[in-house]
């Protein structure tokens, strides 16, 4: 039996960011690979990545397969620079191994500011969407109302945090070439909130990454395209 797996979601998401991908994912993957169950942890809790990394680690099994979305990228790399040897794997969608940007703590704090003043709502419609899906998506009320009902549920205070782990972040990018696991690195084309140049510089810089640029997909694979995101998840285990 393969290492569980750790599922790490995005900016105000919860599992069900990963729900479409778990449902297609264990068809797909033979049962030698299979992994021994999956859980997708909580990104709350702390105000740094470090911290938050490390809060993680000290409740994850003894060796995991990790994988992270956005945000949850961010502290995928976080954990493995803490635990490199209980790390057996590692997958990141719509991630960025840079320090956070002084110039975006404005639209940070609009973010915040928007969720704690006229609710998850409005803050995803102004605040992320125009950014977050590309044209051809922007009349999908499922995905919206998905984006909305996640932020609504972990609330402000959960933003509050997770605003602070974005701005106290490393930067990773030193960190890429010493690690030595099977790597899947996830962009959408259009994704405008982390551009694929950016997961690029990432697969440039860790050997033997296997990247996948998806056509059409903006910041969010697991929900705009899981059957494609599945397929790559199982060669992934596989490897």
């Amino acid at each position: 039996m393969a290492d569980p797996l750790l599922l790490l979601p995005g900016l105000m998401c919860d599992a069900r960011l990963w729900g479409p991908l778990q449902e297609r994912l264990w068809d797909q993957v033979p049962e030698r690979d299979r992994y021994a169950g999956a859980h997708v942890a909580a990104l709350r809790g702390a105000r740094s990545a470090p911290d938050l990394a490390a809060r993680l680690l000290r409740h994850a099994p003894p060796r995991f397969a990790l994988a992270g979305a956005a945000l949850g990228a961010m502290v995928a790399l976080e954990m493995v620079a803490q635990a490199p040897e209980r790390v057996t794997r590692l997958a990141l969608l719509a991630g960025d191994a840079r320090p956070d940007a002084p110039e975006k703590a404005p639209a940070r704090f609009r973010l915040l500011e928007a969720m704690e003043r006229e609710g998850a709502r409005t803050m995803v419609a102004r605040e992320f969407w125009p950014d977050a899906v590309p044209a051809s998506r922007r009349e999908d009320s499922a995905l919206f109302d998905l984006l909305c009902d996640m932020a609504d549920a972990l609330g402000p205070a959960v933003l509050r945090e997770q605003t602070a782990v974005l701005i106290h972040r490393a930067d990773s990018r030193p960190r890429l070439a010493a690690i030595r696991v099977p790597v899947l690195l996830i962009s959408g084309e259009e994704d405008r909130l982390c551009p694929p140049a950016r997961m690029q510089e990432i697969a440039e810089a860790v050997p033997g990454a296997q990247a996948m640029l998806l056509p059409g997909v903006g910041h969010l694979p697991s929900l705009e395209a899981p059957e494609v995101v599945a397929a790559g998840f199982a060669e992934w285990l596989a490897a």
